[in-house]
């Protein structure tokens, strides 16, 4: 998740685009950030919260896949 949301790190998984995948393996990740917060995002560096809540919301302006998620 640190790698993947890091925009300078080159196994950053990109930004979100309509209808993305990505949109969809993203919920489990706010899932388990939203349940198991001590575990998975007190640990991170305020660069780190950042740079996960950008990768996280750059979903907020884009045409979400209907899925069954």
């Amino acid at each position: 998740m640190i790698a993947g949301t890091d925009p300078e790190n080159p196994e950053f998984w990109g930004n979100m685009e309509d209808l993305d995948q990505r949109m969809v393996e993203s919920c489990p990740i706010g899932y388990t950030l939203a349940i198991a917060n001590k575990d998975f995002w007190d640990p991170l560096t305020d660069k780190q919260k950042e740079n996960v809540a950008n990768w996280l919301g750059s979903m907020n302006d884009k045409e979400m896949p209907n899925t069954n998620w």
